[in-house]
């Protein structure tokens, strides 16, 4: 888990690209929030947290972009997703 939420504060250090059709929570918000120890757990974290993994996922497998900030944003959101699952996969596993 601490390998994890070190990963998380190292993709928040990045430049984040949000799209401004996100709802909220946002994936960077979300991802914020697990960072500073907050377990995810509960009903409404998760449907959050799914909801924000399928918008990661459409937006990083959308069609590339070569330009600014489309680019960034679609590779934001590929690494948001796959940090995304794995953190899901961790509520899962710990039956929250």
């Amino acid at each position: 888990m601490h390998d994890l939420r070190s990963e998380a504060r190292d993709l928040l250090r990045r430049p984040c690209c949000i799209s401004k059709d996100e709802g909220r929570p946002s994936c960077a918000e979300l991802i914020q929030r697990y960072s500073e120890g907050e377990l995810l757990a509960d009903l409404e974290s998760r449907d959050h947290l799914l909801r924000c993994l399928r918008y990661a996922q459409a937006i990083g497998n959308g069609p590339a972009s070569e330009e600014y900030p489309e680019r960034d944003a679609q590779y934001f959101y590929q690494r948001a997703a796959a940090l995304l699952q794995k953190i899901e996969a961790e509520v899962s596993t710990d039956g929250g």
